[in-house]
């Protein structure tokens, strides 16, 4: 995987528009037990979790789809990192095989924010890779608008107390089974 900046020509301006983004490749098989068998060979359901995970890491919400699709999947009282996955279209992302690949789109704006799926085929052979190879590309949101819970520590002298009265121990001597008749500490 790997995450780093992406710049894009911004029209009317010799600045480009910077954004992060997160990408990664798998191919070959799952951990198998004995021996790899064709049942483990990685698809597109193996990128499609880790990028669902990666959804929620990066504070995106995965919703159904869009709620009004006469909008173009445009939302406007859709919270900002609300996303959906639905079939890309050539135009969307040529660098993916036709029916093995999927956009990810955001809900309140219907911009594309991120592409999963098997790389094309003509790639592949550009690129010397044999086997299937699956890959995904997303956008790190600039703020997340997820709410941050943070629960506060305990207290120091509580923790201190409990952990000295757990390395008390009444010594006892070996040879009668008796104690000494003082506590110390171990």
């Amino acid at each position: 995987f790997e995450v780093g900046e992406v710049y894009w020509p911004r029209p009317g301006s010799e600045l480009p528009d910077e954004r992060t983004r997160v990408c990664g490749v798998l191919a070959g098989h799952r951990p198998y037990f004995l021996k790899p068998g064709p049942a483990d060979l990685l698809d597109f359901f193996d990128v499609r979790g880790i990028v669902e995970e990666l959804l929620a890491g990066l504070g995106y919400a995965l919703t159904a789809g869009p709620a009004d699709p006469a909008q173009g999947g445009a939302t406007s009282d859709a919270p900002p990192l609300d996303v959906h996955i639905r079939a890309h279209t050539p135009a969307e992302a040529s660098w993916l095989h036709p029916g093995v690949g999927a956009v990810i789109v955001s809900t309140k704006s219907g911009q594309i924010v991120g592409e999963l799926g098997e790389v094309h085929p003509a790639l592949r052979q550009r690129l010397g890779i044999e086997s299937r190879a699956f890959c995904f590309e997303l956008e790190v949101p600039s703020v997340s608008h997820r709410e941050v819970v943070v629960e506060p520590r305990p207290e120091r002298g509580l923790l201190h107390r409990r952990d000295a009265r757990l390395g008390r121990r009444r010594r006892r001597d070996p040879r009668s089974g008796r104690g000494r008749g003082r506590d110390d500490q171990v």
